[in-house]
Formats: C-alpha cells, sequence, structure tokens
C-alpha cells in the first residue's frame, strides 16, 4: 500500500486539528500563561508566594501582584 500525497494532506490536517480539537475539549488547550507562583506549604511563610519561582517571562505587574511589592520599589535603582 502506497500513500499518495493527497491522504497524506488530509491525514496530516486531521491528526493536527483534531489533536488542537480534542485538547480543547479536555480543557488542556492553553494559549495564555497564568502567572502564579508557587506558594509555601508549611513554616513560617505558609501560604506566601515562593520569590524563587519569579521567572524571566514575569512582568513588573505580575510581581508586584503576586509578592505585594508596590511598582514604585520595583523601579527604584539602588
Amino acid at each position: 500500500m502506497t500513500l499518495t500525497s493527497k491522504p497524506l494532506a488530509v491525514i496530516v490536517l486531521v491528526m493536527l486539528f483534531g489533536g488542537i480539537f480534542f485538547s480543547s475539549a479536555m480543557g488542556w488547550w492553553a494559549t495564555e500563561s497564568t502567572k502564579v507562583p508557587v506558594t509555601f506549604t508549611e513554616g513560617e511563610f505558609a501560604g506566601q508566594a515562593n520569590p524563587v519561582d519569579i521567572r524571566g517571562s514575569y512582568t513588573f505587574g505580575d510581581i508586584a501582584n503576586s509578592f505585594d511589592v508596590t511598582p514604585e520599589v520595583l523601579f527604584r535603582v539602588t
């Protein structure tokens, strides 16, 4: 059995868009990231965001919202 270009193109398109449709239906498809840092689960800081989890994609606004720091403090040059 040989596969010609037309059935192969249909198979590729069905697999591509079928995978997107299936993952969207299951709730796994996300085109935006969530900027929620992990929190401490125990100890003195339990429930607070862990600063070790700050990533390079975080904006100053994300850090200010997650870590209760004012943007003025973040912009200040020492």
